[in-house]
Formats: structure tokens, sequence, C-alpha cells
């Protein structure tokens, strides 16, 4: 299975399971949304897909879920590695992104501004 194919499935079970409003921490969520072995976090296939080389940009869920990884690998004083995946996407960021402010964001973590990150991980703990 693809990489995009992967983040679909996931994304669809997560949407699922969230506009059903059912918390994964939760010991009584119903077995038709129990979590299945196969479903995978979608940061963590955000991350493969990065490692591989692959971008999803029109996709919503992934560009929020790279700023996810992106603020995670922040706060873990992944720096470098962050400023050189953010110079990387903005050579694959399209010329009408979904956010149109994507290009500037992306240009000042490539040049090691990382308080948006921070904030964003702050905020989502």
């Amino acid at each position: 299975m693809q990489l995009k194919e992967r983040y679909d499935k996931s994304f669809r079970y997560w949407q699922d399971k969230n506009d059903g409003g059912q918390n994964w921490f939760n010991p009584n969520i119903p077995d038709a949304l129990d979590y299945p072995p196969e479903t995978e976090f979608l940061q963590d296939v955000v991350a493969e897909m990065l490692e591989a080389g692959e971008t999803y940009w029109y996709h919503p869920g992934w560009n929020r879920d790279l700023w996810d990884v992106l603020a995670q690998w922040t706060f873990q004083k992944q720096l470098i590695r962050v400023r050189l995946y953010a110079e990387w996407l903005l050579s694959t960021l399209p010329a009408d992104p979904i956010d149109p402010d994507l290009g500037n964001q992306l240009r000042q973590i490539a040049s090691g501004e990382f308080a948006h990150l921070l904030m964003m991980y702050e905020q989502s703990g």
C-alpha cells in the first residue's frame, strides 16, 4: 500500500472516530470504533512520507498533521531536521497551496524561527 493510501485510510478512521465524538482514551468505545491494528497514527505516516520525499499538499488533514510532526520534532530539539525539511518542503509547495501562509511559515522555520511551532506544540499538549 502506498503512503498516501495509508494516510487516507488512517485519516478516514480518525475522522470517523472524531466525528462520532469518540475519544480513544475512553475504554467504553464501541467495538465498531475500536482501534483496528492496521490503522496508524497520522503523524507517524506523515513522518514516513517526509522521509520518503512525499507530500500531500492538497489534503487539508495532511497540512495539519505536518505541522504537528514539525512541532513535535521542534519540541524534541531536532531543530536541524526541522529546518532541512522546511527548506525541502518549500521547494515542493504548489503555486496555490490550501493555506496561503504556508510559504511564509516554512520560510520562517527554514531560517531558524521556531516560536510558532513551539507555541503550537504547547497548545496541543
